[in-house]
């Protein structure tokens, strides 16, 4: 079987008891995660049996799993193909704390199983929170996975703060203070609704400026 580029998607995922729909590309480097989840090179392919494994951020690039930490025993991890096939999940026991490096949690246990994980705690990579779901679908069949793949893995160890951007982000800041001190001198140069054709395209702006700018600012990894 051909492996999909870094990037595409393969697969949707849905976890409805914190709201997730979102799809999973291939890979996990960061330029596959600012996309969404991206799905371990080496472990199961979605549809595949053995264990998918999937990354998300918790803080930064839509922030996709940031509510594992609240998944418990007996919700729902959907997963469905590129192919149109579902495969639904039932979480197993309660998110695990583990170390970034600990690639265990991705091998295969002779079950069909959903890994999740994401780094821990927020705005932190020091750990990698970790979600189990077992296959619970009566009929299901998914394809035997190959074996003797390795697994590349993403170093949150090496994720840093991107400081240069400090005073961008500080200057970002400033400008929505001083629109905000600026309110009532807009409502005198404005009369009525006219103040706010001018005031929310310039929140909207100055908003959408630093959300940019703090994706950017904190580490990738997150």
């Amino acid at each position: 079987m051909t492996s999909p580029a870094n990037g595409s998607v393969v697969a949707e995922i849905q976890i409805p008891a914190i709201g997730v729909d979102q799809y999973v590309v291939e890979g996990t480097a960061d330029s596959d995660l600012s996309k969404g989840p991206g799905h371990y090179v080496g472990t199961a392919m979605p549809g595949q049996a053995g264990n998918v494994a999937i990354a998300g951020h918790r803080t930064t690039n839509g922030a996709p799993f940031n509510g594992l930490g609240h998944l418990v025993p007996g919700d729902r991890i959907i997963l469905t193909t590129v192919y149109g096939q579902s495969f639904a999940y039932v979480v197993s026991g309660t998110p695990q704390a583990v170390s970034p490096s600990d690639v265990g949690v991705l091998n295969y246990f002779g079950d069909n199983r959903v890994t999740l994980t994401t780094c821990n705690p927020e705005f932190s990579s020091t750990q990698r929170l970790v979600v189990v779901g077992k296959l619970n679908q009566p009929g299901a069949n998914p394809a035997v996975p190959d074996k003797n793949l390795s697994y590349h893995l993403a170093n949150p160890a090496t994720a840093s703060w991107n400081w240069s951007l400090l005073p961008t982000v500080g200057v970002a800041v400033s400008l929505l203070v001083l629109l905000a001190l600026s309110y009532r001198r807009f409502g005198i140069w404005f009369e009525g609704i006219g103040k706010w054709f001018v005031l929310v395209p310039l929140w909207a702006a100055g908003l959408y400026f630093l959300f940019t700018t703090l994706t950017n600012f904190f580490p990738a990894a997150l």
